[in-house]
């Protein structure tokens, strides 16, 4: 790698030219034939006829970009200390200029999709992204497969029958917007109790938090004052559900909204509503910013993705709650990855929580995982059940205990967790990515990625006494405040990660606007040091069994069920 180019540019306040628009032909699908595969999503369902060529599709499109052989490269000097380039991050204006595609590719791709009756609606800064729109029958004729409408178990969706052929002007990645089948799904769990007063009931608040995981004593040098910390989400939490909870536990954080999308729905989940208050409640005096995509499809959150990533990178900590089994991605996965690695050479660290279905993330009776937490440039968070030290008067005090989250430890079988929203840690073995360097040194078995990477209270029916309260229906897990009401009974790996999330922007405010380093590689060099039990909790018991899918078991250190651990807040920030 040449890093005294790459010094160059890390250097250089560069804008990112405006690309000439070469005049192309017009294009000319090929005879329709048959591809080498199926699409993933074409595997689900039957078929029910095609999509009417008139609806309009909006397409995220990822161009080949140049010096991809360099990226890793220069990763890894960004986050050695000593290296010129430690902790020099690039903007999105110079990784186009050096990683995005070639002026004349560039060109040459927005000529042939206006050619073929492509609609350009976005230049993305990174110069290799495109969102563009396009009626379905134009769609289907430039990648050369048939979209199909489909049905299963009463859902109809599109979805391309074949992977995409790529004309060669195009020098395309990957597309996402081909299919309507993989939706985002938000990773909360539980069976909230409206309706009540916090008194004794029993559920964490902040307070309770901020006392088990150790960060009361930090609170008086770092509480999150000037520091960003973005919800990655569909669909925006009310400001008032914000207010209640911030002026019952007396936070002082700042709720803003960014719309991603041509459209910001609103929050009807509380996905978006428990993931901004319990960053406040982590981080009691930054900024939280929730920034939305149109809808749960894969090229809306992907669009959402490259917002924040191309827009937004001045916010170096981002979470995101939502995901969906690794598995079920087809080409759209590149896309995907491509801007994780792009955040990673900016500074900006995404976490991603793990799933609730234990190792079952695809629901179908196999072990699988969830992404984006399964991609080595994102950190992944699993969930856990803790036992305070006291539970004197409904307030939990004190850290006694942590095992890994399953419901079905308390329950009386599957179903009747099910039924009440139970759930399990998200963890396993990644089918798609390649162990990482940064966990190869402390977890040298096998050859892929291991999840999750750290994990935090998720639990929605806690049983702090030691019994089961999931089953006789007493309350337990997370206060919310959502729709104008206090619930409790909330839980989820939704939960684990916009915590972690903020407590990396507490880290961050010790750095003011320049990016710490990589969580993922100083996280795992201070989970394998000598002093590795001062800053994390090492969770060592409990299985993330789930729906009879047999899941992977806590051991002493790392393991696929709980990470690292947890953080011990005050001595984990001050070693980072």
């Amino acid at each position: 790698m040449n890093l005294a180019r790459l010094l160059t540019i890390a250097g250089v306040a560069a804008s990112l030219a405006a690309p000439a628009f070469a005049s192309a032909a017009p294009y000319r699908p090929s005879a329709m034939q048959a591809p080498h595969r199926f699409s993933a999503a074409a595997l689900h369902g039957s078929y029910a006829g095609p999509l009417d060529p008139r609806t309009e599709l909006s397409l995220y499109i990822s161009l080949v970009g140049q010096h991809q052989n360099q990226i890793d490269g220069l990763i890894a000097a960004q986050n050695t200390p000593g290296s010129p380039l430690y902790r020099r991050y690039l903007t999105p204006q110079q990784y186009g200029r050096y990683f995005g595609a070639s002026d004349r590719d560039y060109a040459q791709a927005i000529a042939t999709l206006r050619a073929a009756g492509f609609v350009i609606d976005k230049l993305v800064a990174n110069h290799k992204d495109l969102e563009v729109h396009a009626r379905a029958g134009v769609v289907s004729a430039f990648f050369n497969t048939p979209i199909d409408l489909r049905v299963e178990r009463g859902r109809r969706f599109f979805a391309n029958r074949y992977e995409p052929e790529f004309p060669a002007t195009l020098h395309a990645l990957g597309v996402a917007g081909l299919e309507d089948y993989v939706q985002f799904h938000p990773h909360h769990t539980g069976h909230p109790h409206p309706h009540l007063t916090i008194g004794s009931d029993q559920g964490f608040g902040a307070a309770d938090i901020e006392s088990i995981y150790g960060l009361s004593s930090l609170y008086s040098k770092v509480n999150g004052k000037g520091v960003t910390v973005v919800d990655a989400t569909e669909g925006l939490a009310a400001s008032s559900d914000f207010s209640a909870f911030t002026k019952k536990f007396s936070l002082s954080a700042t709720l803003v909204s960014t719309s991603a999308g041509k459209k910001s729905p609103k929050d009807t989940n509380g996905e978006t509503t428990l993931d901004v208050e319990w960053m406040a409640a982590i981080a009691p005096d930054a900024t939280v910013d929730q920034v939305t995509a149109a809808s749960t499809s894969n090229a809306n959150f992907d669009a959402m993705y490259s917002y924040i990533v191309n827009d937004m990178s001045k916010d170096h900590i981002v979470s995101t709650s939502w995901g969906d089994c690794e598995a079920e991605y087809g080409s759209d996965l590149s896309t995907d990855e491509s801007l994780f690695q792009q955040a990673y050479t900016e500074g900006q660290w995404w976490l991603s929580a793990a799933g609730d279905d234990g190792v079952d993330d695809c629901g179908n009776g196999t072990k699988g995982v969830d992404f984006p937490g399964s991609s080595p440039y994102v950190v992944s968070v699993g969930g856990t059940s803790v036992t305070p030290s006291s539970t004197t008067g409904g307030t939990y005090t004190g850290y006694k205990s942590e095992s890994v989250w399953d419901d079905l430890l308390g329950c009386t079988s599957v179903s009747t967790c099910n039924s009440e929203g139970g759930g399990a840690g998200g963890g396993g073995v990644s089918i798609d990515y390649a162990k990482p360097s940064f966990q190869k040194a402390l977890v040298p078995s096998g050859t892929m990625r291991e999840v999750p990477d750290v994990a935090l209270m998720a639990d929605d029916c806690d049983s702090p006494s030691g019994t089961s309260v999931c089953d006789s229906g007493a309350n337990g897990g997370y206060w919310v405040y959502f729709e104008g009401s206090w619930q409790n009974g909330w839980g989820g790996t939704s939960f684990a990660a916009p915590e972690w999330g903020a407590f990396l922007g507490l880290i961050q405010q010790r750095y003011g606007s320049t990016a710490i380093a990589s969580p993922l590689v100083r996280l795992y060099a201070l989970g394998g040091s000598s002093s590795y039990h001062s800053y994390f909790h090492d969770v060592t018991s409990g299985c993330n069994t789930y729906d009879g899918v047999t899941g992977f078991c806590a051991a002493s250190g790392y393991d696929e069920a709980s990470g690292l651990g947890s953080f011990i807040g005050s001595a984990l920030e001050a070693a980072y």
